[in-house]
Formats: C-alpha cells, structure tokens, sequence
C-alpha cells in the first residue's frame, strides 16, 4: 500500500473508534466517506497493479461524491444566513460543472480532469467560506478548538496542491524535478488532509455540547 492508503486508513479507524452517537450527521458522514475512500483507492490501486485495469472509471464515479460529501458538511457547519446561501449555491455549481464537463468528456473510462479540478475549486471556496463564517460570527469559542476548523484547514492545502498540479498537467515534462516535487507535495497535501480529519474527530470527541458552534 501507498502513504496515502496508510493515512486513509488511520483516519478512517480514528473516526469508528472515537464515534458516538451524539455526533451531529455531517461528522458522521465525514467518517463514511473516509471509508469509502479508503475502499476506492485500494480498489484502483489492485486494478492497476495487479490486472492492469484502468481504475479512472472508479474516480469517475467518486470525486462526485466527496465533493458532494464536503460541500454538505460546510453548509451544516456554517451559521451566518449569507454564507450558508453562497455554500447552498456552490451545490448549483457543482451539479452544472458536472453536466458540462461530461458533456466535453464523454469518455467514462478516462479520468474527467476537468470535472476533478470543478470539484477542487468548489471544495477549496466552501473550505475558505468557513473561515469567513468564523471570522463573521466571532466566536468566543477558539478557531483551534472548533472541529471544522481541521477539516477546513486540510482541505484548504489539499485542494490547492492538487489545483496545482492539474494546472501542471499539460508541462509536467519541462519542469525540472517535477515528479520527485509532486509526489512529496502529495504526500504533504494527505498528511494535511486526513491530520485534520483525524485531529477534527478527537476534537469532537473532547467537547461537551455537540449543538456548540462548528464543534
């Protein structure tokens, strides 16, 4: 297994064993998508390797998914009227650049990038509207201690890195170092995402009012 196999999985584990029923429905559903995730890369990762399948069919039918997943998790996570209204909206968007890039797509056995980095923008904006959400309320509870709050900032990186490197795509060949550059950044942008999945959970699991703000 790959690094990010290890980090799903332990991600995936922290959530099941620090899960308890009081938790609001998004934080659960964040722990089934890990899952889900999980199942999906090991899934594409035996297809390749060992029948040498191609497995963009199964990220085809993912990436949808998680983006739905963490799109909806904001909007729970949200409390200002507007914000929540420009969160909502983002689910608009992602329903229309699914439409659209599937259009020019076509193909459902080669990977939509173009729906991928749809998806990365979205979550990335609904990821920064949290922070403008907390900043906008001003919580007396600290950032730091809101569960969101390490969901928001791994995302954050994670999207970013991977904007990048679809952006790369086309001229990955002249940038010198380019692969050895991507894979630590990968390696980087996991260690954010699925550190932050993980520090949200026992953040959720050290509070005592589950209905506080973003915790």
């Amino acid at each position: 297994m790959a690094y990010h196999h290890y980090a799903e999985l332990i991600a995936f584990l922290a959530g099941c064993l620090l899960l308890n029923s009081k938790w609001p429905a998004h934080f659960k559903w964040l722990v089934a998508l890990v899952g889900l995730t999980f199942v999906v890369e090991i899934a594409g990762h035996i297809l390749w390797t060992r029948y040498r399948m191609y497995n963009n069919w199964l990220y085809n039918l993912y990436l949808p998914i998680q983006c739905l997943a963490f799109l909806l998790f904001f909007i729970k996570s949200s409390t200002h009227q507007v914000i929540i209204k420009v969160q909502k909206s983002l689910l608009w968007l992602m329903l229309a650049g699914t439409i659209i890039t599937w259009i020019l797509h076509r193909n459902f056995w080669l990977l939509n990038s173009h729906g991928s980095t749809v998806y990365l923008f979205l979550m990335l904006v609904a990821s920064c509207l949290f922070f403008v959400d907390a900043v906008v309320n001003n919580v007396e509870v600290r950032l730091v201690k809101q569960a969101p709050f390490w969901v928001a900032a791994g995302l954050l990186f994670f999207t970013v890195v991977f904007i990048l490197f679809f952006a790369l795509w086309l001229v990955n060949f002249t940038v010198p170092y380019y692969n050895t550059v991507f894979s630590y950044s990968v390696i980087a942008a996991n260690t954010f995402l699925y550190g932050g999945l993980i520090a949200s959970f026992i953040c959720l699991h050290l509070t005592k009012n589950y209905s506080m703000h973003s915790s």
